[in-house]
């Protein structure tokens, strides 16, 4: 039988680099996509307030069960919807993963200390990450649920600015 062969330490050493260099890799890739979802999330909702507003302003309605109801209500309901969605895709899908890459990365550079002190770029990300708001320390989870509380919100302000239950039943319903 074959002994498996010593690793040199310059060996050992390239093959961690090129380890850590494809962790870094799959960091940028998943925050990436997080910033993409964002970025559609959000243009998903102003382009939502912007044909709210034309429906107000055009005074439409649509007869859902009978009941005539605000069109912009109905429109704010689904970017709400939509942007719910987002948020279980962002916070319980990419982030996940991640989180789970960034501790890799971390792993890799507690390992591999003694050998290279200065591949810490995980390490570094995890400890300035966090910011102090009002006495309370947000992690990245928190950041996320905040910016998407918030805006969730606004959409459930505006729903009920819109006013209360639909306007009048109609004759003849359309479902």
């Amino acid at each position: 039988m074959n002994q498996p062969t010593q690793m040199s330490e310059s060996d050992r050493l390239s093959l961690v680099v090129e380890i850590w260099k494809k962790t870094v890799e799959v960091q940028q890739h998943f925050n990436d996509i997080e910033l993409r979802i964002r970025n559609i999330a959000v243009t998903v909702l102003v382009g939502a307030f912007g044909a709210v507003a034309f429906s107000m302003k055009e005074a439409l309605t649509i007869t859902f069960f009978g009941i005539e109801v605000l069109a912009g209500k109905l429109i704010i309901i689904a970017a709400l919807i939509a942007w719910l969605a987002f948020y279980f895709m962002d916070r319980f899908w990419y982030h996940r993963l991640l989180k789970g890459a960034v501790n890799l990365g971390i792993k890799i550079e507690k390992a591999n200390r003694h050998l290279l002190p200065e591949i810490d770029l995980s390490s570094e990300i995890a400890q300035t990450s966090p910011v102090d708001v009002f006495g309370y320390t947000l992690h990245s989870d928190r950041k996320m649920d905040l910016f998407y509380l918030t805006f969730a919100l606004i959409l459930i302000v505006a729903a009920f600015a819109l006013g209360g239950p639909p306007t009048r039943p109609v004759v003849g319903p359309i479902f």
